[in-house]
């Protein structure tokens, strides 16, 4: 089963995406997403353009042992600026 982010409820101070991870293990769900990595406030602060983005794929569900689990693969390019210089 897929859920979307549009869907799930808001966090009131910054709009974003919240789920319940329990119920979210429980049912078996999934999400995938593109996001802007600029919404990362510490990420955006080294980050040389504005224009990245990062696709996103949360699945619930449950280990071996029958713990509740969540998977969360991300993927992306990203140009950082050296914190070096």
């Amino acid at each position: 089963m897929v859920a979307s982010p549009k869907n799930d409820a808001k966090d009131s101070t910054n709009n974003n995406p919240v789920i319940n991870s329990m119920e979210f293990s429980r049912k078996a769900l999934e999400i995938r997403d593109t996001i802007a990595a600029s919404r990362f406030q510490r990420l955006n602060d080294v980050l040389v353009s504005s224009k990245n983005m990062l696709d996103y794929h949360l699945i619930g569900g449950s280990s071996q042992e029958g713990e509740p689990l969540l998977q969360l693969y991300v993927r992306g390019h990203l140009q950082l600026r050296c914190q070096r210089c």
